[in-house]
């Protein structure tokens, strides 16, 4: 590896191909993929533990599945009881969830 930790980050976005549809303006947009330097190699750190939170909930969330105590669904609810969830901030989704347990918990037996 070549030392480039004194290297400018190019201008533009790499890969743009000129072309009649989309332009270099357009192209640097939505290319978040912009060249590291050796530098920015050089400081990186695994996600495990630049964020060790968010990592373990993931991991948690990932078990859960795969041992079959939680299942992904698809489904659609009213957008004003999604809101109200959402704005209790980070966890909304477990409090829902504990929210429909306590439902089904008060439901008669099947």
């Amino acid at each position: 590896m070549s030392n480039n930790s004194d290297a400018k980050k190019p201008d533009h976005a790499p890969g743009y191909v000129p072309n009649a549809e989309y332009t270099q303006d357009d192209w640097d947009e939505v290319c978040d993929d912009l060249e590291s330097t050796d530098e920015d190699f050089r400081r990186a750190v695994p996600f495990r533990d630049a964020f060790p939170d968010l990592y373990a909930s993931l991991m948690e969330d990932r078990e859960a599945v795969a041992a079959g105590r939680k299942v992904g669904i698809s489904m659609t609810l009213d957008a004003d009881v999604v809101a109200r969830f959402k704005a209790t901030g980070p966890g909304w989704e477990a409090r829902m969830s504990e929210a429909l347990r306590r439902a089904a918990d008060a439901l008669p037996p099947a």
